[in-house]
């Protein structure tokens, strides 16, 4: 309830759920284009988008999310405004967002309330802020959550199908920060290999998991990729060790435009982190590849 609370004050202040000039010029115009596509073309894989920039290729505009299920719903009830549909779907996301989050929580904490003062935690970072603006920024968490969740259950029952069809999702939400997510997923894999004492298996497996999200996304992530790296000739080059050297700059600690967006008592609980052994690592690691690793925009 608390997510449509924060909704509810949104919206009676005559203020609009959603940015007036990226919504509507761009994740509305292109999702209602790409749903077009679909009709159009008898697929879910379509290749051309004629009602967008007088036709072109469907994957300059796939990193949008040209599978995402609000797409998909919109191509299956074509009479409702895409404006609906997608706004509905954000709002979905970021309930699903909490849920999750408290639901993975509780898996590791015996206390409700401190799962509960957790999760709220992360509907007060920038990722609320991020749902009403770009969500391509913020649309896969909910699935990143139950990724982490699958995770838990491997260790249980060593069946990794949960974290493919997590993984996939990820993918087809937010093709740039599939990555990342994923880098995070291997991180918590190998601290739950130390727990339970156990590596060359579990290991092998999430390889052969990772392998089946790239096997079940290739038709929608290698032609993305390839419009990428074709499209950006005409532009200065970028390197990829420039992108994964470190900068040493703590700007993105706080609330700089493309730092976290924590509050600043999730950086209080990192910190204090350190004192303890079981979360030591941990709190060094998340501190290394924040502090340090910063992606221009």
């Amino acid at each position: 309830m608390i997510p449509l609370l924060f909704l509810f004050i949104i919206t009676s202040q005559n203020l609009l759920f959603g940015n007036k000039v990226d919504w509507f010029n761009q994740h509305i115009t292109i999702a209602d284009a790409l749903r077009h596509a679909i009709r159009e073309e008898g697929t879910i894989f379509p290749t051309y988008l004629s009602h967008l920039m007088s036709g072109v290729n469907i994957y300059y505009f796939s990193y949008y999310g040209s599978l995402r299920f609000d797409v998909l719903l919109g191509a299956l009830f074509i009479n409702v405004k895409m404006i609906d549909l997608f706004i509905g779907y954000q709002v979905f996301l970021l309930i699903l967002t909490n849920l999750t989050c408290y639901f993975f929580l509780k898996r590791h904490l015996k206390r409700n309330d401190l799962c509960f003062l957790l999760s709220l935690f992360v509907l007060l970072s920038s990722i609320f802020f991020q749902f009403h603006k770009q969500v391509m920024f913020a649309n896969y968490m909910p699935f990143l959550f139950l990724m982490l969740r699958s995770i838990d259950h491997y260790f249980i029952n060593h069946h990794f199908t949960g974290i493919i069809i997590w993984g996939s999702c990820i993918v087809l939400h937010s093709y740039f920060y599939c990555i990342a997510c994923f880098i995070v997923c291997f991180i918590y894999f190998v601290m739950q290999c130390a727990n339970h004492k156990e590596y060359k298996k579990p290991l092998f497996h999430l390889l052969i998991a990772y392998v089946g999200i790239v096997l079940l996304t290739a038709i929608y992530t290698i032609p993305t990729l390839y419009v990428i790296v074709d499209g950006s000739k005409s532009v200065s080059s970028t390197h990829l060790l420039d992108l994964l050297m470190p900068t040493f700059s703590l700007k993105g600690l706080l609330y700089n435009n493309y730092g976290c967006g924590f509050t600043y008592l999730i950086w209080i609980l990192i910190v204090c982190g350190l004192y303890k052994k079981k979360t030591r690592l941990l709190s060094l690691i998340i501190i290394n590849f924040i502090s340090n690793f910063q992606l221009s925009a």
